[in-house]
């Protein structure tokens, strides 16, 4: 099971808004919050954590998404499978995740991002992996791209880390890639 923690600022609604509706789409989703735990979705099973305190992640496979807000002083400890998505207009985080040894992979509107836009209007995004990446669990991911329909006026940073989670977990992976464009949901 791979674990998806969003870290950072929980009013921050629009990220982990677009995570809980859309994974429960491709995967059994175990979302762990104070209140308790919920179950939704079927498929491989995907663990959920949005949190804005955080001191330690080990062992793994893990995806560590950073907000814009999330400050990494207070984490402590990184081992074992963990990725960080990161937004490359955040450098301090960029250093902070250098300096822990933590593999990165920036997002952003760069073509230098590793995932970024190809093209992007109202109601429709092309997502861009632009290099190999390897997952949590070892496995490669070749660079590809995911055609979304957007339902809704979308920020562009949530659509491509969720999208970055899904090509790294393997939901939008090459073999799939020729059924059909992703409808996005908000």
């Amino acid at each position: 099971m791979i674990t998806v923690i969003l870290y950072g600022e929980k009013n921050e609604k629009n990220l982990s808004r677009i995570f809980e509706r859309n994974l429960k789409r491709y995967y059994q989703v175990h979302a762990v919050a104070e209140s308790g735990v919920k179950t939704e979705g079927r498929g491989r099973e995907l663990l959920f954590l949005n949190t804005e305190n955080l001191s330690q992640v080990n062992g793994g496979p893990s995806i560590l998404v950073l907000k814009p807000s999330a400050d990494l002083a207070g984490l402590s400890s990184v081992s074992g499978n963990v990725i960080a998505l990161a937004n490359s207009d955040c450098p301090e985080q960029l250093a902070k995740l250098a300096e822990k040894k933590i593999r990165t992979v920036a997002c952003g509107l760069s073509s230098k991002d590793t995932v970024t836009f190809s093209s992007f209007n109202d109601s429709r995004a092309a997502v861009s992996l632009q290099r190999t990446v390897e997952t949590p669990d070892g496995r490669v991911v070749e660079p590809m791209e995911v055609m979304l329909e957007l339902e809704f006026s979308y920020d562009p940073l949530s659509v491509l880390f969720y999208t970055a989670v899904m090509m790294i977990c393997g939901g939008f992976s090459q073999e799939k890639q020729g059924e059909k464009t992703i409808n996005f949901l908000s």
